[in-house]
Order: C-alpha cells, then structure tokens, then sequence
C-alpha cells in the first residue's frame, strides 16, 4: 500500500509539494465523481498506471479503463 501512495503522490501534478494525504483524498474524490476530467486534472501526464489486467502508458489510455470500469 506504501509503495502504491508513494507512487501516486509523486506522478500527481504539484508533485511532492501536495503532500501524501492530499493527493490521495483529491484523487479519491475525483475517482467518485466517475468523470474523468476530474481525474485528469490531478494527474502528471506522463502518468503510468499498472492495474491488474493491464498497464496504461498515456492519459489516453487510462481514461478509456477508467471509464470502461466505470461503465460495468
């Protein structure tokens, strides 16, 4: 779970300034509305996420899993 934080925390936009529980509480927030632009806002866009059944390597790429798990 740490590494996971840490990973998040340091690949949002504001970077190390956000601090750790910031972060995550926005991007929880963010996740629940089911809206990506709202999850897009807080992430760095060179942003990679490993879910899973597959990794994302663009913003792209990651909406579209969001928003087909969102969908389900």
């Amino acid at each position: 779970m740490i590494r996971w934080i840490v990973e998040i925390h340091l690949r949002f936009k504001g970077g190390l300034d956000m601090g750790y529980e910031k972060a995550l509480q926005q991007y929880i927030e963010a996740t629940n509305t089911h809206d990506f632009n709202q999850v897009k806002k807080l992430l760095n866009e060179n942003a990679i996420y490993w879910f899973s059944d597959k990794t994302c390597h663009s913003l792209t790429e990651i909406q579209h899993y969001f928003e087909n798990a969102w969908d389900l």
